[in-house]
C-alpha cells in the first residue's frame, strides 16, 4: 500500500509542478504611427518662415528645389526610362497623359515634396 501511496503522492507532485494554461493577454494598445519626414520643399518653407538665413540664399534654395522637380519628372517621361517602364505607360490614359497626382506619389517625388500644386506650378514654370 505504501508503493502506491507514493505513486499517487509523485502524480500528486507532478501536477503540483505541471504549468498553469496560459493566461488571456489583451491586445497590444496600436501604436501611433510614425511620423513621415519633412520634404524638402516643407523645410524650405519653414526655414523660409522662420526668417532665419539671408533672402538670396532662400531664393537659390527654392530655385534648385523647382529645378529638382523639373528634372525627376522629366527623368520619369524622357525616351529611355519611360519606354521601359510597362506599369508607368499603362497608368496613362487613352490620349497619353498620365496623372500628376500619380506622379507626385512616387517615392522620390514625395521627398522632394508633398504639395502637388507646387510640382504643377513648377512644371507650368519650366
Amino acid at each position: 500500500a505504501s508503493s502506491e501511496e507514493e505513486s499517487s503522492s509523485a502524480e500528486a507532485a507532478a501536477k503540483a509542478k505541471a504549468p498553469s494554461p496560459p493566461r488571456w493577454k489583451p491586445p497590444p494598445k496600436p501604436r501611433a504611427p510614425e511620423p513621415r519626414p519633412l520634404s524638402r520643399h516643407e523645410l524650405l518653407l519653414r526655414l523660409q518662415d522662420s526668417g532665419v538665413g539671408r533672402p538670396e540664399d532662400l531664393q537659390a534654395n527654392w530655385d534648385d528645389l523647382v529645378a529638382t522637380v523639373v528634372d525627376q519628372v522629366e527623368h520619369y517621361f524622357s525616351d529611355a526610362i519611360y519606354a521601359k517602364d510597362n506599369w508607368l505607360q499603362s497608368q496613362a490614359d487613352y490620349d497619353g497623359w498620365t496623372s500628376l497626382k500619380l506622379v507626385a506619389r512616387f517615392n522620390r517625388m514625395r521627398a522632394i515634396t508633398h504639395d502637388v500644386g507646387f510640382v504643377r506650378d513648377c512644371l507650368a514654370e519650366s
